[in-house]
């Protein structure tokens, strides 16, 4: 049979990488509470966080908090942070697209980011459940994140389909789409409110051929309706 795929980012595409953020400080919260005896991190990291600063937050917290800390005692902290299972939710504009998707077409995630904490987070998700294939490009080593082509390679591989038959939805306008696009795929970019690639100015090829503000949009452009129900 000849198949199509859709092709998703994870972070902030399936779900609010900001849910991920606060979980993680509330786990080092909790860890700095029965450890260190220390309370009140949340509250400081997530108002460091919320007021823009997203830069050596940790450090910040803990001076704010007037800690004393060694650079080792931050590593600890972001292990804890990366390795923690998160409370993250996916979002509900993908699960009323996913129910219109035809049965025939192919779904799958490319995700960048520490292997541990990409595993955690689409085990939290319960993206396989959904997705035919889930490709972590840390399992292949960093030099292999987006916008390396292995990833876009091996869906096509895995899937059957030529790159013509592939559109690809992120929300980095940085990496997301510019292999794709030289490959043939099509490729989709989601612009939420809070994005942080919204007004970002790049080079045309590194743009997507499409932009929406909500997943449930895809099935309003033209030439990939034939994957949808009405």
């Amino acid at each position: 049979m000849h198949y199509k795929a859709l092709i998703f980012d994870m972070d902030d595409t399936l779900f609010n990488e900001i849910e991920f953020v606060f979980s993680g400080f509330k786990t080092v919260d909790d860890w700095l509470k029965t450890n260190w005896n220390q309370q009140g991190f949340y509250k400081t990291a997530t108002n460091i966080f919320l007021n823009g600063d997203k830069q050596l937050v940790f450090n910040k917290a803990l001076d704010c908090m007037g800690i004393d800390y060694t650079s080792s005692q931050i590593y600890e902290l972001v292990n804890v942070y990366r390795n923690h299972p998160p409370n993250i939710n996916i979002l509900e504009e993908f699960l009323e697209l996913q129910k219109k998707i035809k049965p025939w077409v192919k779904l799958g995630v490319i995700t960048d980011g520490y292997l541990v904490t990409q595993k955690n987070k689409a085990r939290s998700l319960r993206l396989n459940d959904y997705f035919h294939k889930i490709i972590f490009t840390d399992e292949y080593g960093k030099e292999f994140w987006k916008p390396h082509r292995l990833s876009y390679d091996m869906i096509c591989k895995e899937f059957s389909c030529e790159p013509t038959d592939c559109t690809y939805i992120g929300d980095n306008i940085n990496k997301d789409f510019i292999t794709a696009k030289q490959l043939g795929w099509r490729t989709v970019q989601i612009l939420r409110n809070d994005s942080i690639y919204k007004d970002q100015i790049v080079e045309e090829h590194y743009k997507a051929h499409h932009k929406i503000n909500d997943l449930r949009e895809i099935t309003e452009i033209e030439e990939l309706k034939d994957l949808f129900n009405e």
